[in-house]
């Protein structure tokens, strides 16, 4: 992981609230109250419950964003560092609430200095002034609006606020992926479609081919209105699973919510910038149907979000095709191409800094060697040559499936505090040297 996510990034969600019980946060990964924020009840305002969730989507919005992480309980959630402030909206699209939410947003990052995202996992067929207004305004002060496509099924089905994505930049029209990177078969599609993350397998209430997240705990009957698949389902347990492209939505979020971790002078349309370049083009779908959309599917948009390599390719420091800086990485570093490590220098990987290794690293002469008191990561069908690995204390190095380092015959060490994660098809050619694993070191080899 590159990064979880700032407390300087703020996710609003304007759904149907969250769990809580006697007017406290309830649910065991949502209880960090100094970033979960109960803002706005839009329905009513003088409600005694507040924001309390009766229907949990809210609640299960809410996980999939920024359930709490590290905490032997549950779940965690793509973005847990971040706050999450909580509107309590009905369950059909309301301009007014719309505004409103995005109005007490804009006064948030006014306020507190956060960037800020909204997601709203709801959507209608018919545009109105209102509706567009709001969507304007959201495009004018720089807030990112994550949106679904909806769950009909159907071409040029796509709901609003989500169709303006092609009037507005900085809005996100999510639509819904199955396991096998397919269309999730009730999601809606059409060009307005910008990109797809996991909605699940429609495939009966709480069927385990769903996306699992947070509910509230106490009895709530949550709808979501998917052709042929009767989802009226009464959940009475934290966790469960469901299909939808409600649950897709947050996924976006959380992931824009991490770039802006990463650089929290990105714009809305950077953001969107970001996630698409780096989405997988799976599923066989027509990626070029349209020469005015170069790499867009109906189907998926640009593709199914890909978090891990959006991140990547946001950390400050990007080298291609060069020498990496010798002495300590004064920033997080993403490596591509062929670059290189002067002969008999040492790159220091500092703590709370990450380096990613995505594509060849070489040394010429004297072997080199990577320090690591942060993290390393040599990316799947990368390579590190001539290259010694000395992980310090707290530090840690990941070789996934497909990676490649040869140390030119010294050695990997691995320091009492630090951990060394590969997997059974890494190369790892230590030939003259070796793996020294020292005493509280850490060795994980994964199948």
């Amino acid at each position: 992981m590159l990064t979880t996510g700032s407390s300087g990034v703020a996710v609003g969600i304007l759904d149907s609230g969250i769990a809580m019980i006697n007017g406290q946060l309830s649910h065991p990964d949502l209880q960090n109250s100094s970033r979960i924020i109960p803002r706005m009840n839009l329905v009513d305002a003088n409600d005694p419950d507040f924001v309390r969730d009766i229907r949990g989507h809210g609640t299960f919005v809410a996980g999939i964003i920024g359930a709490e992480a590290n905490n032997q309980v549950g779940i965690s959630g793509v973005s847990p560092e971040s706050k999450l402030l909580i509107y309590k909206t009905s369950n059909q699209t309301d301009a007014d609430h719309l505004q409103d939410a995005l109005l007490d947003l804009n006064d948030w990052a006014t306020n507190t200095g956060d960037r800020v995202i909204l997601n709203y996992s709801f959507g209608t067929q018919t545009s109105t002034q209102g509706l567009f207004d709001a969507v304007e305004y959201s495009y004018d002060e720089d807030i990112l609006l994550v949106s679904i496509t909806w769950n009909d099924g159907l071409l040029d089905g796509i709901r609003y606020p989500a169709k303006y994505a092609d009037q507005f930049s900085n809005v996100i029209a999510v639509g819904g992926t199955d396991k096998n990177d397919f269309r999730t078969v009730s999601s809606n599609y059409g060009p307005e479609v910008t990109i797809a993350a996991p909605g699940g397998t429609s495939a009966g209430c709480k069927a385990a081919t769903g996306v699992y997240s947070t509910l509230p705990g106490y009895g709530v009957l949550m709808t979501t209105p998917i052709p042929g698949d009767p989802f009226h389902c009464v959940h009475d347990n934290n966790y469960s699973f469901s299909v939808g492209t409600s649950w897709a939505a947050p996924q976006v979020a959380g992931a824009a919510a991490l770039l802006l971790s990463m650089d929290s002078t990105l714009t809305p349309t950077e953001i969107r910038d970001r996630l698409t370049t780096s989405a997988d083009k799976v599923g066989g779908y027509n990626y070029n149907w349209n020469s005015n959309k170069p790499g867009h599917s109906q189907e998926l948009g640009h593709g199914r979000l890909n978090a891990y390599s959006a991140v990547k390719h946001a950390l400050p420091l990007q080298i291609a095709n060069s020498a990496i800086p010798t002495g300590t990485l004064q920033a997080s570093a993403h490596v591509t191409g062929n670059s290189t490590i002067a002969s008999g220098a040492t790159v220091t990987v500092p703590t709370s800094k990450v380096m990613v290794i995505d594509g060849n690293v070489s040394t010429t002469g004297s072997r080199s060697t990577i320090r690591v008191e942060g993290k390393l990561i040599v990316d799947d069908n990368s390579t590190l040559t001539n290259t010694l690995l000395d992980i310090r204390p707290g530090g840690q190095a990941i070789i996934p499936d497909g990676a490649s380092v040869n140390t030119g015959g010294g050695n990997v060490t691995v320091h009492s505090g630090a951990a060394l994660q590969m997997h059974n098809n890494t190369t790892l050619n230590t030939a003259g040297g070796g793996v020294l694993v020292l005493s509280g070191a850490e060795l994980q080899v994964h199948d």
